[in-house]
């Protein structure tokens, strides 16, 4: 049924309710829950058996009345329902005043005919109810004293007037109320009644006054009086006959001034017409103004367009809710300056804009371009990406809630994709639609009914093709439509929430098949499931997840969980405080679809995660193969450097293999080596292969590190050696003799070398080195070989035609056996740093002063940087300066001065302040030195102390 028919059939049923106390239209076309509620009872009625009763107590609350004026239109609509609003001024012949309801009858219209499934009636508070109060109707109430009793109140104004109709209808008396109403002052005199009518037909006023006057002798008239500006006011003239003279009634009324109600009245329409916001239209009145053009101009083709905002959440949080609002503001304006007709726009909810305009003159670029330069004029610095979804009105009888909702599935098709902003509706999108419905409608049932099952895809390790693991991937197996792939309802059920329950049931599935492997003593691997970004929102999924490794008592390292790195980007605290939870529970974390989000280094710095998963597939949509096989390769060895284990995952051919063990990775998987499988062929692939260790297990800081790898040229690590950037060489080192045994190519082309020519020099390494430097390397190696722990240095090292590399060392120990060891060194240039030093050290010489940089470091002072003339003050030359001491202070000074310098570098830092040490210095050689010393030292970023010192002969004091 219409709105229309609805207001016909809602104003029939309030006049026989109100004006006769009749109930059975209403009692007949309630529907089953039916709510009702009245400001009288103060209590909401559920049921058909309770309504009959209500009706008739608010029936006889207000009885006897009558209907002054009503108002009625819709109120609310949407595909199920439709509200109907009763606005009515009642005169309540007890009381003798006016009260002012409004009255919703909410109807079903899903049925075939209407039904009634709420009403609810509510007074208007009592500023609105003073307007109609002491308005005296009655014979008993002909005449009001002169002043006007019935004094105003501060929101109305009313006045009283006697005067004649017929004849020449003059005016016989009136108070100053009633002329100010109009703008008068008490000095102004009005003569005739009609003078003051506005432009209206008084023949027709005069009409129904006389007829209500031969009714019972009192009347209500509602029309418009004029200023004294010329301007209208609303009225309401109530009034009654005093007597007749020939042919003239003498009639004693009251006017009341409602222009007060009328803007009460229209701001209420306003706020159910526009959006309180931006003061375009809202949802409710887009759709009846759109109807109504459409169907007004038949001639023309028409599209409706949805319009969102790219993360405007994102916005919000980062600028401010005012800031987004003003964003939101700015769009409707772009909306309202736009010359196309016919038009209508609206916003639907929060920053989504929808828009219907003629199909024609390249409409719909003119409506992007206009919102997108808006866009890219936000003066935050920030890039506002905004969305559209376009339907083609094919079909012009479908309501117009149904074709936004073709529009916004369009849009939903560019979300989050940047390279598209405009997508077009087409049907496949509705029959998905339907499809989306369908499984909606069936999941809880298929969960009842074990529809859900769940396969296996192994996780292999690369060189050896074995199985390390398995990942569990969901199925649905539905009666009748067969087997539904995941990325068919995985989405859905991630937008309605029903994904936790679905996960919670697969996840309980795989600890029954983990505990079923132990009872039968088969060799297990784990097996990882899927976190959704939806789980990580439920208090319930620690809790869970501890409870059902309990019930089932395994450990819980073999129910390994995968989190998707884009849920970090929602979520960020919530992820690492859950991720730090479950891993003290014994969970392994992995991270699933590394680098395909937005924040993948943040997320790798702040969740602790166990396993890295990359997808092969985010580096497919490239032209630029070797640009997206650096990416892959930098990936692998920045999760080398980090000491995370790497998944790549999405392999499906030889090629991707042969290339993924070319740079190293150990483990994959992918349809290459198989696709997801049942549990039982799953079970007869382990039962042909050794167990091999998960890849969590297989940490590479856990490791042994084989020496024989390295000079055994079928080792998988030989691709990795040479793939590797930086040089890098194992030798052996005994007696203080550095001899190269391998280096990879990189090495060589750091140090121009060819590898013939260099091999066959079988030289002490030590003697490339520039001399100043060999006793920090060759204590860095001792540091190494008596620690078993990896040590840094800068050292300065000649290549083939004698320039001079300036490189940062990385040394390990691989082979240790009393005084011989093999020695693992990573060498990277860092030349540019040597340029500076050379600066620095040409400043420093040219300084009239000894001036050095010392660092205090693990309770060792040594010596950075030195100016010649500290050198001199010294008596050592550069050269047997460093020979001496290495740099290090302790073989230049004796214990005791040593101790005084540390104690004044101390000092100096924590006063903030210049230390002053004026002393005699003896060398470990027992030469003396009486030397004043300027100390200044602050903390370095790797928390030493760095200390400037000044230093001139203390004799001249």
């Amino acid at each position: 049924m219409e709105s229309d028919q609805l207001l016909v059939l809602t104003e029939k049923l309030i006049n026989e309710f109100y004006g006769f106390g009749r109930i059975e239209g209403i009692l007949a076309l309630l529907e089953e829950p039916v709510v009702g509620f009245s400001c009288h009872c103060a209590k909401y009625i559920i049921g058909e058996n309770a309504f009959s009763e209500f009706l008739k107590n608010e029936y006889a609350y207000v009885n006897p009345c009558r209907i002054i004026d009503e108002h009625f239109y819709e109120d609310n609509a949407d595909e199920e329902s439709i509200t109907i609003r009763s606005e009515l001024i009642l005169h309540l012949n007890g009381s003798q005043i006016l009260k002012y309801y409004y009255i919703l009858f909410i109807y079903n219209i899903r049925r075939s005919c209407p039904a009634i499934k709420g009403i609810h009636i509510a007074e208007e508070n009592d500023s609105v109810n003073r307007y109609f109060n002491n308005m005296h109707k009655t014979a008993d109430s002909m005449y009001m004293p002169a002043g006007g009793e019935a004094a105003a109140n501060d929101c109305v104004r009313n006045g009283h007037i006697i005067y004649t109709i017929g004849g020449r209808n003059e005016i016989r008396y009136y108070n100053d109320d009633f002329g100010s109403i109009l703008g008068y002052s008490s000095s102004d005199k009005l003569n005739y009644m009609d003078e003051l009518i506005y432009a209206e037909n008084i023949e027709d006023i005069r009409r129904e006054q006389r007829r209500q006057l031969q009714k019972d002798n009192t009347y209500q008239l509602r029309y418009r009086l004029k200023n004294r500006n010329g301007r209208p006011v609303s009225v309401i003239e109530s009034g009654c006959c005093m007597t007749m003279e020939e042919s003239s009634f003498v009639l004693n009324s009251v006017i009341i001034d409602i222009g007060p109600l009328k803007k009460i009245n229209e701001h209420f329409l306003s706020s159910l017409l526009y959006d309180e916001l931006t003061g375009i239209y809202n949802k409710e009145t887009f759709y009846k103004k759109t109807r109504m053009v459409i169907a007004e101009n038949s001639g023309i083709s028409f599209e409706m367009m949805c319009v969102d905002i790219e993360r405007f959440k994102v916005i919000n949080e980062i600028f401010g809710e005012e800031i987004g609002n003003q964003l939101l503001r700015q769009i409707a304006e772009c909306l309202r300056s736009t010359a196309v007709t016919p038009l209508v726009y609206g916003r639907l909810y929060a920053d989504k804009f929808v828009l219907c305009y003629p199909a024609e003159n390249d409409n719909r670029q003119r409506f992007m371009d206009i919102l997108n330069k808006m866009a890219a004029a936000f003066r935050h610095n920030y890039k506002v990406i905004l969305c559209f979804g376009v339907y083609a009105v094919s079909n012009r009888s479908i309501n117009v809630s149904a074709m936004c909702d073709k529009a916004n599935l369009a849009l939903k098709k560019v979300k989050g994709r940047y390279f598209m902003t405009c997508g077009e509706y087409d049907e496949t999108m509705h029959q998905r639609l339907i499809d989306e419905q369908g499984f909606i409608n069936d999941m809880n049932k298929a969960l009842t009914n074990r529809e859900f099952l769940f396969y296996l895809q192994p996780k292999y390790e690369l060189s050896t093709s074995r199985i390390i693991g398995a990942e569990a991937l969901v199925r649905w197996l539905h009666p009748q439509k067969g087997f539904i792939e995941p990325n068919r309802f995985i989405p859905i059920f991630e937008e309605n929430g029903f994904i936790f329950s679905l996960d919670k049931y697969i996840w309980e599935e795989v600890c029954k098949l983990l505990r079923r492997w132990l009872d039968e003593g088969r060799p297990i691997h784990p097996i990882s499931v899927n976190i959704s970004r939806v789980d990580l929102y439920s208090d319930e999924l620690v809790g869970f997840l501890d409870e059902l490794i309990k019930k089932y008592n395994i450990p819980a390292r073999l129910l390994e969980l995968e989190l998707t790195e884009s849920a970090y980007f929602n979520n960020p605290e919530q992820i690492v405080d859950i991720t730090q939870k479950l891993q003290k529970m014994g969970f392994i974390i992995l991270m699933d679809d590394f680098g395909s989000g937005y924040s993948s280094l943040n997320m790798l710095k702040d969740v602790n995660v166990n396993v890295l998963k990359v997808d092969l597939k985010f580096l497919q949509n490239t032209s630029q193969n070797n640009r997206s096989g650096r990416i892959l390769n930098a990936v692998v060895y920045m999760a080398k450097c980090l000491e995370l284990p790497i998944i790549i995952e999405g392999v499906e051919t030889l090629q991707q293999s042969e290339f993924l063990q070319s740079i190293g990775c150990s483990w994959v998987q992918g349809y290459y080596y198989s696709r997801p499988i049942p549990v039982k062929d799953y079970e007869k692939l382990i039962d042909q292969m050794e167990y091999l260790p998960s890849a969590a297990e297989l940490c590479p800081c856990t490791l042994p590190l084989q020496i024989e790898d390295f000079f055994d040229p079928n080792a998988k690590f030989n691709l990795l050696f040479n793939s590797i950037t930086c040089g890098i060489g194992i030798y052996e080192f005994t007696k203080g003799n550095l001899r190269l045994l391998r280096a990879n190519d990189s090495y060589f082309y750091i140090f121009k070398h060819s590898i013939k020519s260099f091999y066959a020099l079988q030289d002490n390494v030590l003697d490339y080195v520039y001399e100043d430097d060999r006793m920090e390397l060759l204590e860095s190696i001792g540091k190494t070989c008596a620690e078993n722990d990896v040590t840094h240095c800068h050292i300065r090292r000649y290549t083939s035609d004698g320039s001079l590399l300036h490189l940062l060392t990385h040394i390990s120990c691989i082979v240790k056996e009393n005084d011989y060891h093999i020695i693992y060194m990573a060498l990277e240039e860092v030349s540019h740093q040597g340029s500076i030093y050379a600066e620095i050290q040409k400043i420093f010489d040219n300084i009239p002063a000894a001036f050095g940089i010392f660092e205090l470091c693990d309770d060792e002072l040594w010596a950075r940087q030195v100016s010649r003339n500290f050198n001199k003050l010294t008596g050592y030359r550069k050269k047997a300066f460093m020979a001496l001491t290495g740099g290090n202070m302790k073989n230049l000074l004796d214990e005791q001065n040593l101790d005084m310098l540390k104690k004044a570098i101390l000092h100096a830092y924590e006063e903030k302040r210049t230390v002053i040490l004026t002393e005699a210095f003896t060398t470990r050689t027992d030469k003396s030195i009486f030397i004043t010393v300027s100390i200044n030292a602050v903390k370095s970023n790797r928390e030493t102390l760095l200390c400037y010192m000044y230093v001139h002969d203390g004799r001249s004091e």
